[in-house]
């Protein structure tokens, strides 16, 4: 009987042990379902909207879901888009997944949009890297926020001589640096790569920073590198990737490894304006940081708002936050 006992037992054992597997299996079923049907509107949903537009330029036929994928690489974007417009004309549209993009290709294109219908044209797509990191003060973003800051930048950058004769006084000056740092080299082989980049950056700095670095000065060195870098991690294949599908910006160990260098950058941003916050005479502004403060100032005297410091140039991608700390 205890024999029989234990195989029934054994028996309701199996049994109940396979109903389970039977339930968990039947649990998944639903949800594999449900996924697949999301993913199917979604499909459906991008076919649409990319079918949707009946006025749009000609251009390369976009994949369901992906777009154009190939012609979002910014790594290779001068010569595709060459090469479709070669195809297609001046003026074409590419597909960022399901959003359109159109695109303008050649001098006089270009001319006639950005200059002789400047308003019309002034919407640029939004980047996902470049505005998630900026918060959307990066370039290419429209609106009025950044018509006010391009505004400023412009104004604030004339004081320091751009497109003046004060700007080629600053030029003229720094290359009698770069001519002593190239006979310094004994008219032995070298690369000149650094030395240029010194040269360009010290002008640069003098602007932003109001600050001039000897050729030889290791925070130059870095900083020049730690740029390039930056530089190089936004034209990334990861970077594109992010672009295309902005959802992976959401993930913590993406965003790490898309946003490396720019850590370095804003910290050596920080420390300069930190120091021009603690040094800042309103009567005799120095460089871009000190009108730039002087403008936060005014700003937060007339309305509670919020300011970022971001993209001192195109190289720089910088950020300060009006917190007590910086203010």
């Amino acid at each position: 009987m205890g024999q029989v006992r234990d195989q029934n037992s054994a028996e309701v054992h199996q049994d109940g042990g396979a109903g389970l597997r039977r339930s968990h299996g039947a649990d998944h079923h639903p949800r594999s379902v449900s996924l697949l049907f999301l993913f199917t509107v979604y499909i459906l949903q991008s076919w649409s909207r990319q079918h949707g537009y009946h006025s749009l330029p000609p251009g390369p036929t976009p994949i369901p879901v992906l777009g154009t994928p190939k012609y979002m690489d910014l790594r290779y974007a001068a010569k595709n888009l060459q090469k479709l417009s070669q195809k297609y004309g001046s003026i074409f549209t590419i597909w960022k997944m399901s959003e359109p993009v159109i695109v303008l290709c050649g001098y006089e294109t270009v001319k006639e949009g950005l200059i002789n219908h400047a308003e019309q044209f002034s919407a640029r797509p939004i980047i996902p890297v470049l505005y998630f990191s900026t918060k959307g003060y990066a370039f290419g973003i429209n609106g009025p926020r950044w018509r006010s800051l391009r505004r400023f930048t412009m104004t604030s950058l004339r004081n320091f001589g751009m497109g003046k004769k004060t700007m080629e006084t600053r030029v003229l000056a720094e290359s009698k640096y770069l001519i002593q740092a190239v006979s310094d080299t004994g008219g032995k082989p070298f690369n000149p790569t650094m030395l240029m980049a010194s040269a360009v950056g010290n002008i640069i700095s003098s602007v932003l920073f109001g600050e001039h670095f000897d050729y030889k000065d290791e925070k130059l060195h870095e900083l020049l590198s730690s740029t390039s870098r930056h530089i190089k991690g936004i034209l990334a294949p990861l970077s594109t990737l992010c672009n295309i599908v902005p959802i992976l910006l959401k993930f913590p160990i993406i965003r790490k490894k898309v946003f490396k260098e720019s850590k370095f950058l804003q910290r050596f941003a920080t420390k300069y304006i930190k120091h021009h916050k603690e040094t800042l005479n309103p009567e005799a502004p120095r460089d871009f940081i000190d009108y730039y403060l002087l403008k936060i100032k005014e700003v937060m005297k007339m309305e509670s708002t919020k300011w970022y410091l971001i993209h001192f140039t195109g190289i720089f991608n910088y950020r300060m936050c009006c917190t007590p700390e910086l203010h």
